[in-house]
């Protein structure tokens, strides 16, 4: 479809390793240093550097030292004075124009004059950061709005928030025969994902969640709380 498309101008594409001509095929991954493009006239590029995986629900935390991003990156590019040590755990002592360098495990030095290094990418740190945190304990007049039935998320918030809040409430008589000894009702929630937090009268009641590959669950909680008003 892309070459009937005749764009006149290149195309990338990101891990197709049989991408016909005139595509350019790309490397996409954590390490990209062995990559070639599968025809010698095309340029060798790196699309994407991972650096980490996302978080899931029930899924494990992943993270990536900035040092081991900085070592791939630079073990893509490098080239003249680079002292390169592959062994993840070892110093090497390395000879090179007959000085010797002691070169931490897992790393790249870069030497432009082939004497010095300035740039050890052991010794590469988070120079600086930024978190966003979204105030989830108050809301605005302007958010609060009705509908009959529940709504579907995402054409709700339009993204601007990572959280919607459904709020009902349920009115209980005083002969409930709960409340005179009765069993307790349970309140059921089946959903598709990915969260969901229960506060019935301004109270904790639990969480749930479901996984990447499986995004439905099903909340089931007894209730003790309720009372004979409007809950």
């Amino acid at each position: 479809m892309v070459v009937g498309l005749g764009t006149g101008v290149p195309w990338v594409r990101c891990k197709e390793e049989d991408a016909p001509d005139p595509l350019k095929n790309t490397c996409n991954g954590y390490y990209c240093d062995i990559f070639t493009p599968n025809k010698p006239y095309k340029p060798t590029m790196w699309t994407e550097a991972w650096s980490g995986w996302y978080t899931e629900f029930s899924g494990t935390v992943h993270h990536r030292p900035v040092q081991d991003l900085a070592f791939a990156v630079a073990r893509f590019i490098r080239n003249g004075a680079f002292i390169t040590n592959n062994d993840p755990n070892s110093v090497a002592g390395v000879m090179f124009n007959n000085m010797q360098y002691n070169q931490p495990p897992w790393s790249i030095s870069i030497l432009p004059d082939c004497k010095n290094a300035v740039l050890n990418t052991t010794k590469v740190e988070l120079l600086s950061w930024e978190i966003y945190d979204e105030d989830v304990s108050s809301l605005d007049d302007n958010s609060v709005m009705t509908a009959v039935g529940l709504l579907e998320q995402i054409n709700v918030t339009r993204d601007t928030s990572d959280y919607l809040w459904y709020i009902t409430s349920v009115e209980v008589g005083s002969q409930e025969s709960f409340l005179h000894g009765g069993g307790q009702p349970t309140l059921i929630v089946q959903s598709t994902g990915h969260a969901l937090h229960v506060f019935i009268i301004g109270q904790i009641s639990g969480s749930a969640f479901g996984s990447r590959r499986n995004r439905r669950f099903r909340f089931t909680r007894m209730i003790n709380n309720l009372r004979a008003r409007t809950n």
